[in-house]
């Protein structure tokens, strides 16, 4: 396998050409990853809060419905789904592999197995560290998309390759590149530019000032008015954590 990085002409986006069918990486992550190695490792890391503060904000969001639906797609161990049930939302999770699959559903989570049984169902998506990892991340996104409810939203965040360029002109293959673009595992390179772009080429939008400020008329306490702000902010700027609608 040779290590051949290519630029998207659409939305410059940077990525590995050789990579893993689909086969390979359902090998990849049911057999050749160290499950026990990756369980103790995500089960010992801290929840992050601000997922609790942005899942009662669009929990208020939706608060006309009696339980809105959520999916997890590429769950892991469930950090986020625990979080969600916590919220009152109707949980669903989906991910390549069978081991964190049977964990979720162990804890009550509805597992997805094709995401073409679920046009326009789901309220809310998060993808969350996923997108870096997926050989067709387009196909993907175009699924999911499909999934998503009338007025629904999707969280997408990336880690932010905005570095990627100057590492290579001033190391060449080096661990910080291989950080950002690795075989088997960071296969796609996003910075806020292109993750907008490329997302916005689906047929998604990033939410607006008047998106959020619609949701300050929910009841808001300080804390969720103050993780508002920087989603306003970070939104309008170049961050890979974002939130999208669908645009038609």
């Amino acid at each position: 396998m040779t290590y051949e990085i290519a630029e998207c002409r659409n939305c410059c986006m940077h990525y590995l050409v050789e990579v893993l069918n689909e086969r390979g990486m359902r090998l990849l992550y049911n057999e050749w990853l160290d499950q026990d190695m990756l369980k103790a490792h995500y089960e010992g890391r801290p929840v992050n809060r601000s997922y609790d503060l942005l899942l009662g904000i669009i929990r208020r969001h939706f608060s006309n419905r009696s339980q809105p639906t959520l999916l997890d797609f590429g769950a892991g161990y469930g950090g986020l789904t625990s979080i969600s049930q916590k919220n009152d939302f109707k949980t669903h999770a989906f991910d390549l592999s069978e081991d964190k699959n049977h964990s979720a559903a162990l804890a009550g989570i509805s597992i997805v197995e094709d995401l073409r049984q679920f046009p326009h169902y789901f309220d809310f998506i998060w993808v969350n560290q996923v997108l870096e990892h997926l050989a067709n991340p387009s196909e993907v996104l175009k699924t999911l998309k499909a999934s998503l409810a009338k007025g629904g939203f999707m969280y997408l965040a990336v880690p932010d390759c905005a570095v990627l360029d100057g590492a290579f002109v001033r190391q060449g293959l080096s661990r910080e590149l291989f950080q950002m673009l690795s075989p088997h595992q960071h296969i796609n390179a996003f910075t806020g530019k292109t993750l907008k772009v490329w997302v916005e080429k689906q047929g998604l939008g990033p939410l607006g000032l008047f998106d959020y400020l619609g949701m300050y008329s929910i009841g808001l306490g300080v804390k969720e008015m103050k993780f508002l702000a920087k989603k306003i902010i970070r939104n309008s700027a170049s961050s890979t954590g974002l939130l999208f609608k669908s645009e038609c």
